[in-house]
């Protein structure tokens, strides 16, 4: 009796010294586990009975998930971890996945909910966008699918640009130009990522082009004449003795388009004593001497102009003033001849006037002609 007294005891003095030491050591693994995962409720909602279940909390008869993660006393991390890639319920759930939705993984019965069915995939939406619907032959027409839509993206564009029902062309946009006056249809497919297709048309119409002006004809301008030169001679002086040099001057001469040769002749007899505008000369006899000034427009037509000269000797009385030189035949007979010439012009663009009117006669009845054959 004695000594069943003892042994009770000593269970009792080893119980209560163990006990403690035990609780510590499965609070200890608890705090581990929640330490992995902290976002979940399950370590404060079920405690230690996670892993050992409600009847014991021994290593020996702990639940599946504890079998699980308890490899060595106390449990580590990495034990802990790598048991979340296991089903110990045979669910069909990880036991991640059921420590993210909080349900137990020891428990068949408590799982987490299935994942929501995945969005429908809709059909796309083709869209075409042009300028304008109405075209010129040979003009481009362009058209646009990109504001085509598809809640999972578009893959494809296809255009049929003349109705015909073949693809002409692939691409967000196309182009295309008509060889001939008519109406045609314009469909663009579109299709998605799991090759849904939508498609969108458009009617073109397309004329033919306006029929080009006939043109005006450009009356041909009447050439404005090239009318002669006319020369004009300055001189120093009029009357001069033996060797004094008289200075002479054809800057006055004139012409419409310009003058490109000055030829002097101081004696008359025919032969060129100097070139230029301006000359000078000296005459060693007593006499009168007639210096002629030749002048050359652009087109080789000349003009003459004449001035006498007098020369006295030296020591003799001043020579008698001289006669008054006549008008210059030469001017009057280029304004004759300028006055002849105008006439001629006014005559020539009179006659170019009836003739062109004469055409555009002939010209308007045969346009008149032919619109009336059609």
């Amino acid at each position: 009796m004695k000594r069943n007294i003892l042994r009770i005891f000593s269970v009792l003095i080893v119980t209560l010294f163990l006990f403690p030491a035990i609780l510590y050591a499965f609070q200890a693994d608890l705090n581990v586990w929640k330490s992995v995962y902290p976002s979940s409720t399950l370590g404060s909602t079920l405690g230690c009975s996670l892993c050992h279940g409600s009847s014991s909390k021994s290593q020996a008869n702990a639940v599946s998930y504890g079998r699980a993660v308890w490899g060595t006393s106390p449990i580590s991390s990495a034990a802990i971890s790598a048991a979340g890639t296991l089903d110990s319920d045979g669910d069909g759930a990880t036991n991640l996945a059921e420590i993210n939705a909080n349900t137990d993984p020891s428990n068949a019965g408590s799982k987490p909910a299935p994942p929501p069915p995945p969005p429908a995939d809709a059909s796309p939406i083709a869209r075409i966008t042009v300028a304008k619907t109405t075209f010129t032959v040979g003009e481009t027409a362009a058209f646009s699918g990109s504001t085509s839509s598809d809640d999972k993206g578009i893959s494809k564009y296809e255009w049929d640009l003349n109705g015909d029902n073949a693809i002409d062309v692939s691409g967000a946009t196309a182009s295309t130009t008509y060889a001939a006056a008519g109406s045609y249809k314009v469909t663009l497919k579109v299709t998605d990522t799991i090759n849904q297709t939508g498609s969108a048309s458009v009617t073109i119409t397309v004329n033919a082009p306006a029929p080009a002006p006939t043109p005006t004809p450009t009356p041909t301008p009447t050439p404005t004449p090239d009318t002669a030169p006319i020369a004009r001679i300055t001189a120093s002086k009029n009357s001069v003795n033996v060797g004094e040099v008289v200075n002479l001057s054809g800057s006055g001469s004139r012409d419409d388009k310009g003058i490109t040769k000055y030829e002097w002749d101081f004696t008359s007899n025919g032969s060129i004593d100097a070139a230029g505008v301006n000359a000078s000369t000296s005459y060693n006899t007593a006499g009168t001497y007639r210096v002629t000034l030749k002048v050359t427009d652009t087109i080789g037509q000349t003009g003459t102009a004449t001035l006498n000269i007098t020369v006295s000797a030296i020591g003799t009385a001043p020579p008698p003033s001289p006669a008054p030189i006549p008008p210059n035949r030469d001017d009057d007979d280029r304004k004759k001849d300028d006055d002849d010439r105008k006439k001629e012009g006014e005559r020539k663009k009179k006659e170019d006037d009836e003739r062109k009117k004469r055409e555009d006669e002939r010209k308007k009845k045969e346009d008149d002609e032919r619109k009336r054959r059609r």
